[in-house]
């Protein structure tokens, strides 16, 4: 065997390991969220994996319900399960994104940061809608809730940013238009109906 091939095999055994690491440390991640009680879903590269073309994904991604209570559980017990809430979350502080409140953590490898987990607490009559409409799947043999296809197409085409232009069509070559009313009467009430019908002209779907 070459030296090449050696290196070829650690190379991809490593990778196996990473692999194995980022789904176990989902799988903890999810853990915890469920833990809480709350009304939850998957959100992210893993919603996205669920309805569209897998790609890789770092991070983690859920989403909860916003009322009383909901940050200090939601902390609470991801610090429970081993990952690190930074000082400033456990003092109350709650990052907004795009109008969102958002709760983060990291999983720890080595004592090293390596992944984060962005927690979303909806509020928003979109966002209270999508986790109503969550659907159940089974990840490796875990069932889970995660973000309906439509809803996820959704969040994309607010965000629509360049990865979020390219998870669009991802999800509409893979699952054609899910729901299309509900989808199309929550564009058109978002001001967002003119990206859909871009997105439907690109991927072929219009008319």
């Amino acid at each position: 065997m070459t030296a090449s091939g050696g290196s070829s095999r650690r190379s991809n055994g490593t990778a196996k390991r990473v692999d194995d690491l980022v789904v176990r440390t989902f799988f903890e991640a999810h853990r915890a969220i469920e833990s809480t009680g709350l009304l939850y879903a998957v959100m992210g590269g893993y919603a996205l994996n669920a309805w569209g073309v897998p790609r890789a994904t770092f991070d983690f991604d859920f989403a909860v319900l916003a009322q009383d209570g909901a940050s200090e559980r939601v902390l609470e017990a991801l610090a429970g399960a081993r990952f690190d809430v930074p000082r400033e979350y456990r003092e109350g502080y709650v990052q907004v994104v795009d109008g969102t409140k958002m709760l983060k953590a990291f999983a720890l490898l080595d004592g090293c940061r390596v992944a984060p987990v962005d927690v979303f607490l909806f509020a928003s009559p979109l966002q209270r809608s999508a986790l109503a409409r969550r659907q159940p799947i089974e990840v490796l043999g875990r069932g889970m809730w995660v973000i309906s296809a439509a809803d996820l197409l959704l969040f994309k085409l607010l965000a629509y940013r360049g990865k979020d232009r390219i998870d669009v069509l991802n999800v509409l070559e893979v699952q054609g238009v899910p729901d299309p009313e509900y989808v199309r009467d929550w564009a058109r009430r978002l001001g967002i109906e003119e990206r859909f019908d871009e997105a439907l002209e690109a991927t072929g779907l219009a008319g």
